[in-house]
């Protein structure tokens, strides 16, 4: 059986390379996959993006670790909308 961490830890190569994907089909300079761990008050960050748009979102090393992020909304968007302000 697989752990909640273990998806996005193990998979990461193979869901970024879907992303890329998915961001060139349609276009956008950046694309993301959140994976949340209920159990372990955490999620998981996923990002396709040029790489400086990922350094200045210090997305470089995935998954990225968001210890804490269980709502996208309230936990996520506010953090995540800052770096892309600071760009």
């Amino acid at each position: 059986m697989m752990a909640s961490d273990d998806y996005p830890v193990s998979r990461a190569e193979e869901v970024r390379n879907e992303l890329e994907i998915l961001r060139k089909e349609h276009g956008v300079h950046l694309y993301l996959a959140l994976f949340t761990n209920v159990m372990g008050n955490t999620s998981y960050l996923l990002a396709a993006g040029d790489k400086n748009t990922l350094l200045g979102l210090e997305y470089t090393m995935q998954p990225v670790r968001l210890d804490g992020v269980m709502s996208r909304k309230k936990d996520f968007l506010p953090v995540f909308g800052q770096k892309l302000r600071v760009l």
